[in-house]
This record gives structure tokens, C-alpha cells and sequence, in this order.
């Protein structure tokens, strides 16, 4: 399969003039191609070639607070951009990466090694300093007259691995390819450390821990010596003895700075967490084991069981767990949310519809309110109500395939066959799959021709599309 996904990427990118991707060393290596404008047309072309063959995870709470954290790293690192398009993607290895025109990359076994906010956050911000610093750029002049075919393989690697828990990524590679990263290792290296610096100057500033950088280093060097494959990046830029003293010195000049992770993290992990186990049997023993010993966050732990519960539909016992969280951290939405899945499960969806309603009224611009409370009127087959409140948060969320999905299921269950094509168009194209999308848009010719507004949206979306087919070529 690894090898058949290789050929498949490189025959995608083989047109690649000048878009280019690193082998991500330590917590990821970004591609910088030329002006602002190009790197995000490439970003994007980038993007669309990546959600067609990596495993995502589209889970609303999951998106949302990363998201927000990112947000807030940003203002201290301003030339990162302002603009970020997330994929967190569903692989238990450590990994992130940074991609040019503000393409920001997670697994989500990076949630679960980072035990606390300050470790996952340090990430976050090494990823920031990666693309404000421009690092691929700086090093073009060594690789020119081989970027096409160096790149395309590279980030066929990265598709690989997405993929995979192995180091299929590293194996994928020709011997010309492992020599090119060889040569750039001096080069990597140092942008490693620049990214260091700048990304705990990005921590400090956002008011994290620095010392959360040094934990998450020690936290992967663990990785790497306790595992039979380690990760990817750990292969080819390891976490050194000095790397780690680097680090624990730049944190001791900072003033001393005690920051607790947020429970905002800490149930998105344990989000990560449950849905890691193989089945809800086992997250139920898993989180009550960490109750009774030790657990990097009890309030985290006590949300997972709470998710296990309502899994196996012990509702009763759910519901008890989490009336406890709820008093400590009333109005938080994951909360409110499973609380509304007890009630859905246990026949009251009326009173699960008004609390989310509520909860999204106090809260309108969460995306994971209005997805949740547009799942329960599907649930309750108000397909007009549930396509309003997606129709509200795609406002906001114009270029979320995961919208657009749902608004083109929800269309079809309601009949309306017109919004049913419009919003597959959409999906394939924020997708890359330009014919399928042309097939839904000829389709909306074919059927609603008679319809004035449905016939022009039609006809120009297509000529949008060639436009878009044309700036994502890589």
C-alpha cells in the first residue's frame, strides 16, 4: 500500500515547478516557496492534494480549540501570518508540520504524548517560528535544479506517513532522496534551533510555561528510547542531550512562570484519548484506572469516563460523573455537550435540543455548538432547522469540506436536491477532486436550467473552478 500511495503522490505532484516540502525533523520542517502570494497558492494546491488521501479527524471541539490556540501564538509571532488552515490527522505517532500560506499540521498523537497545555503549546509554537522565519527559503539557493522531483517525493513521504504508525515515510524514499536530506542536515539543524528560540520567546509571550518545551522535548526523547520504531522525525533529527540544555537554559531566563494546563486542553485530550482505544469497554477501564492512580489531569480523566459511559449507554452513572465537572466548569461547552448526548441517549432530546440551543445562543461563534445542535435536529429529522444552524457556522467556516459535507448529507435527507449539489461541488473542490465537482455543477444545469439564480451559480462556479483547477496545480 505504502508504495502504491508513493507512485500515486508522485504522478500528482510530478508537475511541481516550484513547490517544495521538507522531511519534518523533530516537531516538523516547512516549505517556503518564493512571495507571500505564491506560498499560500501553493499551501492551498498543498491542502487539497493532502485531504484527499490522509486520514483526518473533523471533530468540531478538537478543531475549535486548536485552533484558538494557535490563534493566541499568533499574536506573539506575528509574521507567522493570520491566516491558518488546520488538518489534524488521525496517527498515534508524534507528529506535526507547517506548510507555506499558513497550512498548520497535527497527529493526533502529539495530543496525547503532550500531557499538559505547556508541552502541547510548545509545539505550536516551534511550528509558528518554522513558517515566520521562512526557513525553507533561505536554504533554496542549495537545492536548486532538483526542488521538482525532491520535493514530490518528500511530500509523498509525508502522505505515507500520515498513513501509517510505521516509518514507511523514511523506507519510501530512493537512496538519492535520503542523500538530499542528508546534505541538508547541517542546514535543518540549525533552523531547529532558531525555531527553539523563537517559538519560546512566542510561548513566553502568550503567557505559557517555557519549561513545557523542555518537558515536550523530554517527552519524545522517551519516545524515541522506548519504541522499537520511533517516530519519523526522530529518525533522521533526533532530540539531543544539548538540545534539551539548550532549552533548559533559554527557560531559566525567563522569570519563573507557573501555568496550569487549561481544562479547555485537557478534555480535548481526553477526547483524543478515548477515541484511541479500541473499544468503549476498554476507555471505561482505561479512565477509571487513571482515576484510582495517576492521571496528568483528573478533571480530563473523570470527562473521558464520562465519554465511555455514554458509549456503552450507562447513562445513569455518565450523568453523575459529569454533574460533578459541570459545577466546577459551568458553561463549557465539551461539557454541555456530553451532557445533552446523556439526555439524547436516555429519550429526552427535547430537553438535549434546548440546552445546546441555549449553550450556541451564549456562544454563537463556536463551531462545535452549532455542528452538535444541527446533529440533534437531524437526529430529530428537522432537516430545515438542522441546515440553518450548519448554513450560520459555514458562515464563519467557508473553506471546512467537514461543512460542507454535512450540509450536502443533511440537503439530501431534507429532498433539496439543488443544495444537495451545491454543497458537493463545494466539498470536492475545497478537496481537489475538480471533476466530480464539475459533475455536480453540470448537474445543477441539467435539472434546475429552468431556475435563473440555480443556472447562473452553476455557470459561475465553473468558471471559478477553472481558476482554482488552474492555481492548484503544484
Amino acid at each position: 500500500m505504502y508504495i502504491r500511495l508513493l507512485l500515486l503522490s508522485l504522478l500528482l505532484l510530478c508537475q511541481c515547478v516550484h513547490s517544495s516540502t521538507n522531511q519534518l525533523p523533530t516537531i516538523g520542517e516547512p516549505v517556503t516557496i518564493g512571495s507571500t502570494a505564491e506560498e499560500k497558492r501553493i499551501g492551498q494546491a498543498w491542502l487539497r492534494l493532502f485531504r484527499q488521501q490522509a486520514p483526518l479527524n473533523n471533530d468540531p471541539l478538537i478543531l475549535e480549540y486548536t485552533e484558538a490556540l494557535l490563534a493566541r501564538l499568533a499574536k506573539h509571532d506575528p509574521d507567522a501570518g493570520e491566516e491558518f488552515s488546520l488538518v489534524v490527522v488521525n496517527n498515534r505517532e508524534i507528529n506535526a508540520f507547517a506548510v507555506p500560506g499558513g497550512i498548520i499540521g497535527v497527529n493526533t498523537g502529539l495530543y496525547n504524548y503532550a500531557q499538559t497545555e505547556n508541552q502541547f503549546a510548545s509545539v505550536m509554537a516551534h511550528e509558528l517560528a518554522h513558517l515566520s522565519q521562512r526557513h525553507y527559503s533561505r536554504g533554496q539557493q542549495s537545492r536548486k535544479g532538483q526542488q521538482a522531483l525532491n520535493m514530490a517525493a518528500l511530500l509523498a513521504s509525508l502522505l505515507i506517513a500520515a498513513n501509517s504508525d510505521t516509518d514507511a515515510g523514511i523506507a519510501a524514499l530512493s537512496a538519492s532522496q535520503a542523500s538530499f536530506i542528508d546534505r541538508q542536515l547541517k542546514l535543518s539543524r540549525l533552523h531547529e534551533e532558531e525555531a527553539d528560540r523563537i517559538g519560546m520567546e512566542t510561548l513566553v509571550k502568550a503567557g505559557f510555561d517555557p519549561h513545557g518545551m523542555v518537558d515536550m522535548f523530554e517527552q519524545m526523547q522517551r519516545a524515541s528510547l522506548f519504541s522499537s520504531e520511533p517516530p519519523e522525525f526522530l529518525l533522521t533529527h533526533p532530540i539531543t542531550a544539548r538540545r534539551i540544555a539548550d532549552a533548559e537554559n533559554r527557560a531559566r531566563a525567563y522569570p519563573n512562570r507557573h501555568s496550569a494546563s487549561s481544562i479547555d486542553y485537557d478534555l480535548v485530550r481526553a477526547r483524543i484519548l478515548f477515541s484511541m482505544e479500541e473499544t468503549p469497554q476498554q476507555a471505561v477501564q482505561r479512565f477509571e484506572s487513571e482515576i484510582r492512580g495517576f492521571s496528568p489531569s483528573e478533571q480530563g480523566s473523570r470527562y473521558g469516563l464520562v465519554l465511555a459511559l455514554t458509549a456503552v449507554k450507562d447513562y445513569d452513572k455518565a450523568h453523575t460523573v459529569l454533574s460533578a465537572l459541570k459545577q466546577q466548569y459551568p458553561g463549557q461547552a465539551a461539557l454541555i455537550i456530553a451532557q445533552s448526548n446523556i439526555d439524547a441517549g436516555n429519550n429526552n432530546l427535547p430537553k438535549a435540543l434546548a440546552d445546546i440551543k441555549a449553550a450556541w445562543a451564549s456562544a454563537p461563534q463556536s463551531q462545535a455548538l452549532g455542528i452538535h445542535y444541527a446533529q440533534l435536529l437531524t437526529t430529530n429529522q428537522d432537516y430545515s432547522a438542522a441546515l440553518a444552524a450548519l448554513n450560520k457556522v459555514q458562515q464563519r467556516r467557508p473553506n471546512d469540506p467537514y461543512l460542507w459535507f454535512h450540509i450536502a448529507e443533511i440537503s439530501g435527507l431534507s429532498g433539496d436536491i439543488l443544495n444537495l449539489h451545491k454543497a458537493r461541488a463545494e466539498y470536492f473542490i475545497l478537496n481537489g477532486r475538480f471533476n466530480n465537482a464539475a459533475n455536480q455543477l453540470n448537474n445543477i444545469l441539467k435539472k434546475f436550467g429552468d431556475d435563473p439564480d440555480a443556472k447562473q451559480h452553476a455557470k459561475q462556479r465553473l468558471a471559478d473552478l477553472k481558476i482554482i483547477q488552474k492555481n492548484s496545480k503544484l
